[in-house]
């Protein structure tokens, strides 16, 4: 799954997440630069919403992955970003 989406005025920070349900990876990229990178196919967590939190500028980004507790490998995710507590994107896969 990916999120792409601006962060701040102009000209504003493009923010790239990526994230690989399959293989559990994940990439965070701010400007084209690597600012997070996971790389875990199997974690042991109860919490069924996972959340980023990034600060850009005086911006504060959080980005979740919420799964499904039963089956969760097998059913889409929901992905949400949000800038200073307003959602800006959202997706599910």
């Amino acid at each position: 799954m990916e999120l792409q989406f601006t962060v701040g005025q102009r000209p504003g920070y493009a923010v790239e997440f990526i994230h690989s349900k399959f293989w559990g990876r994940t990439r965070i990229t701010v400007d084209g630069q690597t600012v997070f990178k996971q790389n875990l196919p199997f974690e042991e967590s109860w919490s069924t919403v996972k959340r980023h939190h990034l600060s850009i500028d005086d911006h504060e980004v959080i980005i979740e992955i919420e799964r499904k507790r039963a089956f969760a490998g097998l059913r889409p995710m929901e992905y949400r970003a949000f800038v200073d507590g307003e959602l800006v994107q959202s997706r599910t896969g």
